[in-house]
């Protein structure tokens, strides 16, 4: 009580009334209403790499579109797609986006920030063995 009263001191245009902030509303999803979709929540393609005759080529997910958090990073996105393709270990795999190498600790908000270059469109990542193996 005696906080409240010495904030009212320094400050008079603080009432009890405006000390209770107003809760945040959530994002809605435009096709449907009912639906809450977090902010940082990404569509994410995850294909083969094609191109490169030193890499060994991993076959394709059964269903190669996944909805995630943005804040995943990478090394967890590798240990997905080990599971997902029966492979020993998850350092055995290297995610690209445009061509360009993630680092296990980026996000996939910071990758889509900086590296992908259509924002219209979900982001594409692909995936390769890396080298010796």
């Amino acid at each position: 009580k005696e906080k409240k009263q010495s904030n009212r001191k320094l400050d008079p245009s603080l009432s009890e009334d405006s000390a209770a902030a107003p809760a945040p509303q959530p994002i809605r999803n435009k096709a449907t209403a009912s639906s809450i979709i977090p902010p940082d929540e990404l569509s994410v393609d995850l294909h083969p790499h094609k191109g490169s005759k030193k890499h060994k080529q991993l076959p394709a997910l059964q269903n190669p579109s996944i909805r995630t958090s943005g804040r995943l990073k990478i090394v967890q996105l590798k240990k997905f797609l080990a599971i997902q393709l029966d492979l020993p270990s998850h350092s055995v795999i290297e995610v690209r986006c445009n061509d360009d190498v993630a680092g296990d600790e980026l996000s996939l908000t910071f990758i889509e920030r900086t590296r992908w270059l259509y924002p219209e469109e979900d982001m594409v990542l692909t995936y390769m063995t890396r080298d010796g193996f």
